[in-house]
């Protein structure tokens, strides 16, 4: 009977020492053949479409220890695709490759270069399902152990804003480790899958989690955009990476504010409402708990303006923008101007009286920061020579196609041209805090602009107008 009863003991023992130590992204696109272009790698296996192709791994903990005492081997270690919501019996899909060796002595089992196929005609539906990587290790003694990855959504192109938004939520706040652990151990012991219910459960929406949770979660969100969007375009293993910056106790006290206060004014004055919780308890006198952010914030509070344009009509109208797609757009931009990110020439998160605070110590400096009340600009703010009591605010724009514009940029030599250009305007030879800027590129009768704005506020100027009008 003891024999019996350690061997299920080191039998979990050893089952709990098996990890998926590299998970699956949380979306992945399905593989097409007419999708892939053989030119873009030109057979070179260092260059790969990142959007395709993922990694997992799996480790044994004390590996050495369980050679040692039961002289343990693992044969090797078979991957596959599980569904595991709306389980009809249906697996779509397959997955390469499928196979890896797992030597518990000196390496893990490494899945490279994964990517799932369609086995069938594409499911419908499919993208408001959830899957899983279901690895099947066989080991000596211990005989077949079924391990699974986190849950991931599989889409057909680009993912929609809504899925990527819905599966970050999943992925960042909701305890799918545990409920992942609890699929394993039915798995191991032939019973069904509980995870379709869990799924239809879950609401992270009507929760509130501690602030630090909640913006170390969109870091992380932060830095996969960034980095996604930089290998997409580069798609070169052999060029030098530009490391992505984290964020800092500034950074991360910015944007918890901004998912702690009510809708700014000047957006209600437009128009614009917020029925987020936590605008909706700000309305009714209840007290906030100044420690905690509601995650329907993320999703459904308004912290910005947009411009928008529907049905051809070239007149663009005001709209509300959440700050979850506030936030992806700035984490777009700044995969656009990844350099001066990187070395801090972009200040990033910073409000504007918080900026004109700043910069009276630094009057001949510009300082380049995130608007956080229009979508998808950066503003150039300065002091203004003649008036240090007064700040000037450049609205700078992000756009997909800005060849002919002064004001607006789509890669890194536009961005860092119009910085220029108003620096040379205004007589600034620094960007904040105290970042040289070489001036000698910069044509002298390159045209600026100083027009304000009244959509954002009387400081606001645009780079649009002729140089003259500046004097």
């Amino acid at each position: 009977m003891f024999a019996t009863f350690n061997q299920g003991i080191m039998g979990n023992l050893f089952k709990n020492s098996i990890i998926v130590s590299k998970h699956p992204p949380s979306i992945i696109t399905m593989f097409e053949q007419r999708s892939f272009n053989a030119s873009q790698n030109n057979g070179d296996n260092k260059k790969r479409r990142s959007r395709f192709w993922f990694d997992t791994e799996l480790r044994l903990l004390g590996g050495q220890a369980w050679k040692q005492i039961k002289e343990i081997n693992i044969f090797g270690v078979t991957a596959g695709v599980r569904l595991l919501t709306e389980d009809v019996g249906e697996q779509k899909f397959v997955i390469e490759p499928n196979h890896a060796n797992f030597d518990v002595l000196t390496s893990p089992a490494s899945f490279n270069d994964m990517r799932i196929l369609k086995s069938e005609k594409r499911p419908r539906g499919v993208k408001d399902r959830r899957y899983a990587i279901v690895y099947e290790v066989n080991a000596s003694y211990f005989g077949t152990i079924y391990k699974m990855s986190l849950p991931f959504s599989i889409v057909n192109g680009e993912p929609e804003f809504e899925k990527d938004t819905d599966v970050f939520m999943e992925r960042s706040f909701a305890d799918l480790a545990f409920q992942i652990s609890l699929e394993e151990e039915a798995l191991n012991q032939g019973k069904s899958l509980t995870f379709d219910a869990y799924q239809k459960q879950l609401n992270l929406k009507n929760i509130s989690l501690a602030k630090e949770r909640v913006v170390e979660a969109l870091e992380l969100k932060f830095r996969r955009i960034f980095e996604k969007r930089v290998s997409d375009k580069e798609r070169d293993d052999d060029k030098e990476k530009v490391q992505h910056r984290v964020f800092n106790q500034k950074d991360k006290d910015h944007i918890a504010n901004m998912l702690q206060i009510q809708i700014p004014g000047h957006l209600s004055q437009k128009g614009l409402e917020c029925n987020c919780r936590l605008c909706q308890n700000i309305k009714e006198g209840q007290l906030q708990d100044s420690g905690k952010i509601f995650l329907n914030s993320l999703t459904e509070h308004v912290v910005a303006m947009k411009y928008a344009t529907h049905n051809g009509n070239s007149k663009s109208n005001i709209e509300a923008c959440t700050f979850i797609e506030w936030f992806y757009k700035i984490a777009e931009m700044v995969s656009v101007c990844k350099t001066y990110w990187a070395s801090n020439e972009v200040f990033g998160f910073c409000d504007q009286t918080t900026t004109e605070a700043l910069l009276i110590a630094h009057p001949g400096n510009i300082m380049i920061r995130f608007a956080d009340t229009v979508l998808g600009q950066l503003r150039l703010s300065m002091k203004d020579g003649s008036n240090l009591h007064r700040t000037r605010h450049i609205t700078v724009k992000y756009t997909e196609n800005s060849e002919n514009s002064l004001d607006s940029f789509n890669d890194e030599l536009q961005f860092f041209k119009i910085v220029k250009t108003a620096a040379r305007q205004y007589g600034i030879y620094y960007i904040y805090p105290n970042f040289k800027i070489n001036m000698p590129e910069i044509n002298e009768d390159q045209p600026v602009d100083c027009t304000p704005l009244d959509e954002y506020n009387k400081n606001t100027y645009a780079l649009n107008e002729a140089k003259k009008r500046s004097h």
